[in-house]
């Protein structure tokens, strides 16, 4: 304005008053963020004291096989911008009514479920669209630009937040299958799919040193019980995971009862010592106060979001085991503001978080199978990218997205263990069985001899 007002021969005395509401403003600005310095450092560092992310450092963060597609969502347009080593390239387009609409049936097909048959090619027929309106051309350029897997993290934006992509059709099914989920060629099948933050955010979080060396816990859970809304699935998969072989020797869990509710002392000295921290309750998102969307914990305790601000939480990996863990308002300069959100200000640089209400028979399955990856060493993507296609080739039940792509992968995606971790076990227990059965052996020919 300024600039536009000079050059119009406006007088001193206004070009005075526009300079000196700039000045205002700019003071008011700067005691903001002096504010935030001061009362929420980490926020501040993450917010303000980054540089902007180079075409070149992305280059250098991304491995071979690993590419990030961005949205950007302004004024009824949308530009993707797709990154990959020695590739960088976008496109803009308009978001026009027919992906508007293609945008809202595939969110509501996802998030609810209905026998309806003419619901079902609802969410086919939206499913594809958004497939082929956003993700074809940046898939089949990665395709192009070599040929090989590649593991895709996606940055959204605008109406775009609230989409499940691992559930995106490449291609409409037969017509005979059009109403059996099971049968869909879901995206999840052919790619692993990550939600991140903002690059510098995912660059920050990749890079940090881990909060912690070492761990009492390899995996530590809490299970809330919130007077008759227990979660009878939820504990049991809790139970199975604390006793099974790969995590019994350092695991422990906190299951509320109604004689020993789950407490917010508990919540936090278990998140403390566990380098995996598994919290199973009941979500509450608020869209008018997210900093007040909240875990139930017991019908008297709950965690807030804002309690993550306050406080630091070093573990390696959240899942977030409980509804709607990833909604809350889009807020410009700062994505959603959801609990998810809030984890990484306490220091996770990774989160499994629901999109939509938790099924707890189809978590209960998804959670345990996901886990097993991570102990072989597979990077988190691919561990959850394995653990739905396993639902949906053996779980007996529903099929629909419904039940498993609620739950998405967010953030730093690396492995927790060296790979083939599970088979390191298993070639030393076999190398101990052929060592003692071979000294006895030897002790049974030394006693035939003498």
């Amino acid at each position: 304005s300024i600039f536009f007002y000079r050059n119009t021969g406006a007088s001193d005395s206004l070009i005075g008053e526009l300079l000196a509401w700039e000045q205002k403003w700019e003071d008011k600005f700067q005691a903001l963020k002096k504010y935030f310095k001061e009362a929420h450092p980490k926020y501040f560092q993450l917010k303000y004291g980054r540089t902007p992310i180079s075409l070149d450092q992305i280059n250098r963060f991304l491995t071979p096989n690993q590419a990030i597609l961005e949205f950007f969502v302004r004024n009824n347009q949308l530009t993707w911008f797709l990154f990959a080593q020695d590739l960088a390239i976008w496109e803009v387009m308009e978001l026009d009514s027919d992906l508007n609409q293609a945008l809202r049936d595939f969110r509501e097909g996802t998030n609810t479920v209905s026998a309806q048959s003419n619901d079902f090619e609802r969410l086919v027929r939206a499913s594809h669209r958004v497939y082929q309106r956003l993700l074809a051309k940046p898939i089949q350029a990665l395709k192009d630009h070599k040929d090989q897997h590649w593991r895709l993290s996606i940055i959204n934006d605008g109406p775009l937040h609230f989409i499940s992509w691992a559930s995106a059709l490449p291609q409409l099914p037969s017509p005979n299958l059009m109403n059996d989920p099971s049968g869909w060629d879901f995206l999840v099948k052919d790619r692993s799919l990550t939600l991140s933050q903002q690059h510098s955010l995912q660059i920050a979080m990749a890079t940090q040193a881990p909060a912690k060396d070492t761990y009492e816990n390899r995996y530590g859970a809490v299970g809330a019980w919130y007077a008759d809304r227990d979660i009878p699935e939820g504990r049991k998969a809790i139970e199975h995971i604390i006793r099974s072989e790969a995590w019994a020797n350092s695991s422990e869990a906190y299951l509320g009862s109604p004689s020993a509710p789950l407490t917010a002392s508990l919540f936090w000295d278990l998140g403390g010592k566990s380098q995996i921290f598994h919290i199973s309750g009941h979500g509450l998102p608020n869209w008018n106060n997210p900093m007040q969307s909240r875990i139930l914990l017991s019908s008297t305790d709950s965690i807030t979001v804002g309690d993550f601000y306050q406080r630091s939480l070093p573990s390696r990996l959240v899942i977030l085991d409980a509804c709607e863990m990833n909604l809350g308002p889009a807020m410009e300069g700062e994505g959603v503001m959801s609990f998810a959100t809030g984890i990484f200000y306490a220091g996770p640089p990774t989160v499994l978080a629901s999109l939509w209400q938790v099924e707890e028979k189809a978590s209960a399955f998804l959670i345990p199978a996901f886990l097993d990856g991570i102990n072989e060493g597979l990077a988190v993507d691919v561990a959850w990218q394995n653990a739905q296609i396993k639902f949906l080739h053996e779980y007996r039940g529903n099929k629909h997205p419904f039940y498993w792509a609620s739950i998405t992968s967010i953030g730093n995606m690396a492995p927790l263990y060296a790979p083939g971790r599970k088979r390191i076990w298993l070639f030393s227990g076999l190398a101990l069985v052929l060592l003692l059965g071979g000294w006895w052996l030897w002790g049974q020919r030394t006693g035939a001899k003498d």
